[in-house]
């Protein structure tokens, strides 16, 4: 069975995150808190979504040193989130002890390892990053170091998904940002279709402003959440 589409929760504010969602009645849903959210309500905005009886994906992308990022991941672990995120760019040294910690605290959550943000471009990659690669390869080239540390999956955008499929298998899994299904694409450029990304083979998406921006956010997610299980 599909997982429910993830709703980015891209609000200033708690009032702001309450008014979105009572206009999803008493409908369990799949919610992303970022770092926006965090830093302004902190851990009890995380708290409260959890009481409510929501999944919940914890999008901090963590990057440091790999003492301060297991220990990170040790406290957000005792809130049982379905998943949380860390720069794969960290490296095997950050990463490795990751899951053990995980399984320690008996949590149900799975880590993806953040390969390329939707927000990247080839050329951001060539002349900002000196990297002579394409993006496909340097997705790839994360995702090995995070298939190495026993993590979960990666985050990618929907255009690696088949590659990474094909190249560490169906149960490597692909949590992919960047979901549109109108004109805009706003500050992420490598975007697709609810469609497309189902049909690349990804596991989760994460739908946020063709959500949040609707005028009618709850039909919207019905909407995409029926395109999304079609054929499942």
């Amino acid at each position: 069975m599909k997982s429910k589409p993830i709703i980015a929760l891209d609000f200033a504010d708690e009032k702001q995150l309450n008014d979105f969602l009572k206009q999803f009645k008493n409908e369990k849903l799949f919610l992303k808190v970022g770092l926006e959210l965090f830093t302004k309500c902190g851990p009890q905005v995380l708290i409260a979504l959890k009481n409510q009886g929501h999944q919940l994906f914890i999008d901090l992308k963590l990057h440091d040193i790999p003492n301060t990022v297991e220990n990170a991941v040790r406290n957000l672990v005792k809130l049982n989130p379905e998943i949380i995120t860390v720069h794969a760019a960290g490296g095997i040294e950050m990463l490795k002890n990751l899951k053990t910690i995980v399984d320690q605290e008996g949590a149900p959550t799975k880590i993806f390892g953040v390969t390329i943000l939707t927000s990247i471009s080839q050329d951001v990659l060539f002349r900002q990053w000196k990297v002579n690669k394409t993006i496909k390869e340097q997705t790839l080239d994360f995702a090995e170091i995070v298939k190495t540390a026993n993590l979960d999956g990666v985050v990618c955008s929907p255009w690696e998904v088949v590659a990474l499929k094909q190249k560490f298998g169906q149960e490597f899994l692909c949590l992919t940002p960047g979901i549109r299904n109108k004109a805009s694409h706003s500050d992420q450029k490598r975007v697709a279709t609810v469609e497309q990304t189902r049909d690349f083979g990804s596991d989760y998406i994460v739908v946020g402003r063709e959500i949040t921006n609707s005028d009618n956010p709850y039909q919207t997610y019905l909407e995409i959440k029926k395109e999304w299980e079609k054929d499942a």
